[in-house]
């Protein structure tokens, strides 16, 4: 939106240097030439360099990119937010509709992996224990719709709502056979090679963690006090009906459920130093997060998220 007037022609010099590489690979500047101030911030995003100079004019800054698919290297998109006041926000900036007080940017995406892994009992030599293997293919697709709006000029709504349609298209293993069936929520038949084996087929089933919702739901409150202000947070989070564990057994099924949480702040102006009372999981319901299934034994294992917890929280910048 603006360069700041000290930075203006570094800035300038800099977003020039940084398309002339993105052109032709490499920094404009003589073969042999000795590496400089110039070449090496042409390497930084544009953001970030505008973020630095916000910075040094005594603003609130934040610069932060977003990336493409899994591993495909530089960022796509980078993101610089520039305010009197401190910051809170982490989302993207809104790129789709923005009004004066409210922005809205929906997302969609598909994923087809090959990689995703689970435990089985057996691997390919026979041999019996816990392994991890590949379960052959998955795909994942949805859609996720972000909103913010400034409703008075210190209050905040926040919302997220995300949509995903995720499943195994092949999964299939192995399972020994102990004389009794095996103990899982998916079809199984005796392997035509080995019949001391079970071929167990979740094929179809819904994806590991994946609900289809998932809602998020915040308001911030500033109260301005003079030199200080009060700031309240609340969030909440929705999950819809998902699985926890790859046997699909019923303790592996979690049930659609609501987490909340609410923070109160007192700080000053600048926010040097922050003193905060938290609570955390005010429903104080244990979810499932994760289960394992140990077939020798016949033993399952939950992990649970922590109970409603309560704390204070000070920070001090210097």
């Amino acid at each position: 939106c603006c360069l700041l007037r000290s930075e203006r022609n570094l800035v300038v010099e800099i977003a020039a240097a940084a398309a002339a590489t993105a052109r032709h690979g490499r920094p404009p500047f003589a073969p042999g030439a000795r590496a400089g101030r110039a070449e090496i911030v042409a390497r930084v995003p544009a953001a970030e360099l505008l973020s630095i100079a916000a910075f040094g004019e005594g603003r609130h800054a934040q610069a932060f990119p977003t990336f493409g698919s899994e591993r495909t290297g530089a960022p796509v998109v980078s993101f610089c937010r520039i305010d009197d006041r401190q910051i809170r926000l982490r989302e993207p900036i809104g790129y789709f509709w923005t009004a004066r007080h409210s922005q809205i940017y929906p997302e969609l995406s598909r994923l087809e992996s090959d990689g995703m892994v689970t435990h089985t009992v057996i691997d390919a030599a026979g041999n019996q224990g816990q392994f991890t293997d590949n379960v052959g293919k998955s795909t994942n697709q949805g859609v996720e719709i972000s909103a913010q709006a400034l409703a008075t000029e210190n209050t905040l709504l926040t919302a997220d709502v995300q949509y995903l349609d995720a499943s195994y298209d092949s999964f299939v293993y192995n399972q020994p056979s102990i004389g009794l069936p095996p103990i899982t929520g998916c079809p199984y038949s005796v392997n035509a090679g080995n019949p001391g084996l079970y071929d167990i087929n979740c094929s179809g089933k819904p994806s590991y963690l994946s609900p289809k919702w998932t809602i998020n739901l915040g308001v911030q409150q500033i109260f301005p006090l003079g030199d200080y202000q009060l700031v309240a947070e609340a969030d909440t989070q929705y999950k819809s009906s998902r699985y926890v564990g790859f046997e699909y057994l019923s303790y592996e099924h979690v049930n659609a459920n609501w987490q909340s949480n609410a923070q109160l702040i007192l700080q000053d102006a600048d926010a040097r130093w922050s003193v905060a009372a938290y609570v955390r999981n005010i429903e104080d319901e244990r979810t499932v997060q994760s289960a394992v299934f140990y077939n020798v034994g016949s033993t399952g294992t939950v992990v649970t998220g922590a109970p409603r917890t309560y704390g204070v929280r000070v920070n001090w910048k210097f």
